[in-house]
């Protein structure tokens, strides 16, 4: 049975999300390619300020690269599905990626460390 749009918008609100405090780049983990910057990021998935359009069901390798004063790994790698892509008024595209593969252990570590901390 299909969640009906109100059911739907409460699963997705039991994540809470976190904004990265500085810009952070999702790559493209097997071509290098900038898939786009990292606007905000739950457990389940990634919201992504892109160049490029992606069209729903679009898997991708994701290398989520972390900060450069960072000590930890210089990337998390996972996967993500494009869930929805909508166009800005600058012509770019907000992307919404669910994240389709179990990040590592070290990986989730790193994002909780980077997304969860409290400011300074």
């Amino acid at each position: 049975m299909e969640p009906t749009p109100n059911s739907r918008t409460q699963r997705k609100r039991i994540q809470e999300r976190h904004s990265p405090r500085e810009w952070l780049l999702a790559l493209h983990a097997s071509t290098g390619k900038q898939v786009g910057l990292v606007i905000d990021l739950s457990l389940c998935g990634v919201h992504l300020l892109s160049r490029d359009e992606y069209e729903p069901g679009d898997e991708i390798p994701l290398a989520l690269q972390t900060p450069t004063d960072f000590d930890g790994p210089p990337e998390i790698r996972t996967k993500g599905v494009c869930r929805w892509c909508r166009p800005t008024p600058d012509g770019r595209f907000d992307i919404g990626m669910e994240i389709s593969e179990e990040v590592s252990f070290e990986g989730l570590t790193a994002l909780a460390e980077i997304y969860f901390r409290h400011s300074d």
